[in-house]
C-alpha cells in the first residue's frame, strides 16, 4: 500500500508551530477539513482517490489561543 513520505511543519493560521505530521507522498489538497490524495495499484493498474478527515482541523482553522 502507500507508504507515508512526506514530513511537514503544521502552522495555525497565526503563525504558531503545532506540530509536525508525516503525509502520504501523492498529496495534492487539503481543504475544509480534509486531506485529498491518490494511490496507484500497480498490480491491478487502478488510480484510487483517498480522503482523509483531519480530526483537530477546527483547532486548526481557529489558531492558537
Amino acid at each position: 500500500m502507500v507508504k507515508i513520505e512526506k514530513q511537514v511543519d503544521i502552522f495555525s493560521k497565526d503563525g504558531y508551530f503545532l506540530y509536525e505530521a508525516s503525509l502520504l507522498p501523492n498529496t495534492c489538497v487539503i481543504k475544509d477539513g480534509f486531506l485529498y490524495t491518490w494511490d496507484l495499484d500497480e498490480e491491478e493498474g487502478m488510480e484510487y482517490g483517498v480522503r482523509f478527515k483531519i480530526k483537530n482541523w477546527k483547532q486548526l482553522k481557529e489558531g492558537a489561543k
